[in-house]
């Protein structure tokens, strides 16, 4: 659907003329016709005003894309879910402390004998 008819299809949803739709922006009537016609498009101000007369948002008016993201049911058959680490991290640091702890521990070992 093209962006007149997106405008064409909101304008009737919303139950206004061309000539209420026109008085409401403060603009021509011959303005709201060209965009139905998709002789001239209405600029970003417009748009914007359109958008909160109609509910809808100006992505929606612009593109056609709905105002949420549609997100999948399920994940892709394919699509690789990342394992979840439980339990407390593993700081390198405490593997140095471990190191040098046993180092320390060989060293009095085996100087006291």
């Amino acid at each position: 659907m093209e962006l007149y008819e997106r405008l064409t299809e909101l304008r009737k949803k919303a139950g206004f003329s061309q000539e209420k739709l026109a008085e409401m922006l403060n603009i021509s009537r011959q303005a709201v016709s060209k965009w139905e016609t998709g002789t001239s498009n209405p600029d970003i101000n417009n748009i914007i005003q359109l958008g909160k007369l109609y509910g809808v948002s100006t992505d929606y008016i612009l593109l056609g894309k709905s105002p949420e993201p549609q997100l999948p049911d399920s994940p892709e058959p394919n699509a690789e879910i990342p394992p979840r680490r439980t339990g407390l991290p593993v700081n390198g640091f405490i593997w140095i402390g471990f190191g040098i702890l046993a180092v320390l521990l060989l060293y009095l070992v085996t100087n006291m004998l």
